[in-house]
C-alpha cells in the first residue's frame, strides 16, 4: 500500500457524537478498508462476502465488548483459583442482515 494513504486520518474520526449520542463508531483500522471493498463495484463476489463477514465479526465483537461484566472466581484445570470477567450474555444475540 501507498504509505501516504496510511497516514491519512480515518474517515470515522469526524463522527458528530454530540448529534448522534447513541452511535458507537468502531475504532478499528480495518473498517475503512472493508467498507471500501463492500462499496467498490468491481469487487468480486467472494471478496465481498469475505469483507462483509469480517466487518460483521468486528461489529459483533465490539457489541459483546460493550456488555456489562461481573468478576467470578473459577477453578482452572490445574486446580488453581482464577478470577476473571464474565459477560452478561443471557439476552445477547448477534444477527447479520446484509443487503447489497
Amino acid at each position: 500500500p501507498d504509505p501516504r494513504l496510511l497516514a491519512r486520518p480515518l474517515p470515522f474520526a469526524t463522527m458528530d457524537t454530540a448529534r448522534f449520542p447513541n452511535v458507537r463508531v468502531l475504532p478499528h483500522s480495518a473498517v475503512p478498508h472493508l467498507l471500501t471493498t463492500l462499496r467498490r463495484d468491481s469487487t468480486p463476489t467472494a471478496e465481498f462476502v469475505t469483507a462483509a463477514n469480517r466487518l460483521l465479526a468486528l461489529l459483533a465483537e465490539e457489541a459483546l465488548a460493550s456488555l456489562p461484566s461481573t468478576t467470578h472466581t473459577f477453578t482452572a484445570p490445574t486446580g488453581a483459583a482464577f478470577s476473571g470477567p464474565v459477560l452478561a450474555l443471557e439476552s445477547a444475540c448477534a444477527v447479520s442482515i446484509l443487503r447489497a
